[in-house]
């Protein structure tokens, strides 16, 4: 048995002890019928611990996986090309942070609570 043929197995397993449908099943499936099943199946679990994400670091070859506190600065890419973000978070929630972090330089604080609760519900 070859290493693709494992793989195979083991995603039939993974399909039909979570979906409860056995694989031949989900391959007949149009593509937006898969997509929503495997979304409802991810809603239903519950991450262990929201404050964990999982981070790829590297590249190819030498790629690994890490749990890393979410907000935590890590370093991705190598030499010259790397640079740090922050674990798990989006491109809009960076937006936010550094729109609240603005209005508490600019406003006094209550003025700056204000327009932030009027950013989060206008963006709702």
């Amino acid at each position: 048995m070859n290493l693709n043929q494992e793989t195979k197995d083991n995603i039939k397993k993974i399909i039909e002890n979570t979906l409860g449908i056995s694989y031949e099943e989900f391959e007949k499936l149009d593509f937006d019928e898969q997509q929503r099943l495997i979304a409802m199946y991810s809603k239903k679990i519950k991450r262990q611990n929201h404050n964990e994400v999982i981070a790829m670091i590297g590249s190819g070859e030498n790629t690994f996986f890490l749990k890393v506190k979410k907000g935590e600065r890590i370093m991705v890419g190598t030499g010259e090309d790397s640079c740090f973000v922050r674990a798990g978070i989006s491109s809009e929630e960076a937006m936010q942070e550094l729109d609240d972090k603005i209005d508490d330089a600019i406003y006094s604080r209550p003025v700056a609570l204000v327009k932030k609760l009027q950013r989060r519900i206008r963006n709702k």
